[in-house]
Order: structure tokens, then C-alpha cells, then sequence
């Protein structure tokens, strides 16, 4: 597979971007803070107004409603304090344009650094991949964060391993594709279909798939390929023979 831009692969490079990421988290949950504060002022006025039909009847007319209301100086009281404080309150929340001060950080913050670009992402898929190949790793091992015998929380999504696949389809090699669509599958179905849904990934799989078995039966044998059509004989009974051929 062609390479596809520059990979942060040093020490430097990476510890830089792992730094930005922390800082840019850091504005982040600041936003949030914030929205979260005005959310929780709407959550409580919305709960407090729910909370005077608690002492109506489940039957309670309108007339019956304003005029319980208004019989009654305690919730007379919360009314004239809920229009006059709470709505205006939340009216300038509404106003207030929370994200631009977040903004501006945020795009400080990526013009003093080397941000990662599209190719980059690629390079790293690249880079994945090349240590599958070296070293025969399960890729639902790699999936699932485990490297060698080392478990890492670093784990790939079916989203992540869709694109991994596509990766691999368009630098020609159709069984690694074939394998990570498989992956995308499996962790699609796990997840429930929150990153991306099993028919998505399945139209990539069942596309990679028949061409990969086409080029097969035509007599197309090399590194890229499997030995089989794939209909014939599993993706993963396939790699597990070769890996032992090459042992």
C-alpha cells in the first residue's frame, strides 16, 4: 500500500499532539461547563413549573388551574419571581455566545502546533497495518487494544475499522480489506450501530469481497489476494494457513 503522508511516528511528534489534545479537552469541558449550567437552568425552572400541576386533579380544567394558582400566595409568589428573574435569566443564557471565547482558544491553540491532517490519519492507518504484517497480529487483538501481549484501553471503534479497511481496498489489498470490513461488522453489531451500522459496513464487505473472489477464480495469484475465493473457504481459515506456510 502507497504511503499517504507523514506519520507523527516520533517521540516528539507525538508527545506534541497528545499535549494539544489535552489542552483542547481542557476548553472543551470548559464549554460544556458552561452549557451545562445553562441547561441545569432550564431543567430546574422547567421542574419547578411542573411541579404546581402536582397539586391539581389529574382532570383539572384551565380555569380550575390559574385559579388554584392564583388562590394561593406561595405559588403567586413563584410565578411573579419565575417571570421577572428565572425567564430573563435564561433569556440572556440564550444570548450569550458562549462558544466564540471557547473558539478563539481553541483555533490559538491549533496555529501554535502541527495539527494532524487527513493523510496523516491515513499514515497511521498505514503504519497499523504494517505491524499487522510484521508480526501476524489478530486484528481484532489490535481492535480490542491488545498489542503483542500488552493490553492497552487503547481501543478501535467499527467506524475506525471501516476506515482501516477502505484503506486497504484502495492500495489494492483486498484480503486485509476483506478482514477489517469483518472487524467493522463484528464491533458494529457490539456497539449497536453507534459509530456506524452493519448494513453500512456490509455493503463495503460484500463489494470487497466479490471482487477479491472474481480476480481469484480468473487466476490472479499474489500477495494481496487470498489462495481462495473467499465463499470457498473463511477469510480467517484462509490467513491462518498462510501465516503457518510462512512459519
Amino acid at each position: 500500500i502507497p504511503s499517504y503522508g507523514e506519520v507523527f511516528s516520533s517521540v516528539s511528534d507525538m508527545q506534541a499532539i497528545f499535549k494539544l489534545e489535552r489542552n483542547l479537552v481542557g476548553e472543551l469541558l470548559d464549554y460544556a461547563e458552561k452549557l451545562q449550567g445553562k441547561l441545569n437552568r432550564i431543567k430546574k425552572y422547567v421542574s419547578e413549573f411542573e411541579s404546581t400541576l402536582l397539586d391539581g386533579a389529574v382532570t383539572e380544567s384551565d380555569a380550575d388551574f390559574t385559579s388554584r394558582l392564583v388562590g394561593n400566595p406561595v405559588h403567586a409568589f413563584n410565578l411573579i419571581r419565575r417571570f421577572s428573574i428565572d425567564i430573563p435569566n435564561i433569556e440572556k443564557d440564550i444570548k450569550e455566545d458562549d462558544w466564540k471565547e471557547s473558539s478563539v482558544a481553541v483555533q490559538r491553540l491549533r496555529l501554535g502546533s502541527v495539527v494532524p491532517k487527513d493523510q496523516d490519519l491515513h499514515g497511521a492507518a498505514q503504519a497499523l497495518i504494517r505491524l499487522q504484517d510484521v508480526y501476524e497480529l489478530d486484528i481484532s487483538h489490535i481492535a480490542g487494544g491488545k498489542i503483542g501481549r500488552r493490553q492497552s484501553a487503547a481501543k478501535l471503534s467499527a467506524q475506525d475499522c471501516l476506515f482501516i479497511g477502505k484503506h486497504c481496498y484502495n492500495g489494492g489489498v483486498l484480503s486485509r480489506s476483506i478482514e477489517w470490513f469483518e472487524e467493522a461488522w463484528m464491533l458494529a453489531g457490539e456497539e449497536k450501530n453507534a459509530t456506524i451500522s452493519q448494513d453500512q459496513v456490509q455493503q463495503f464487505l460484500d463489494h470487497a469481497a466479490k471482487e477479491h473472489d472474481e480476480r481469484v477464480m480468473k487466476g490472479e495469484q499474489n500477495g494481496n489476494l487470498f489462495p481462495k475465493p473467499v465463499y470457498e473457504e473463511p477469510p480467517q481459515e484462509q490467513r491462518a494457513r498462510m501465516v503457518q506456510t510462512r512459519r
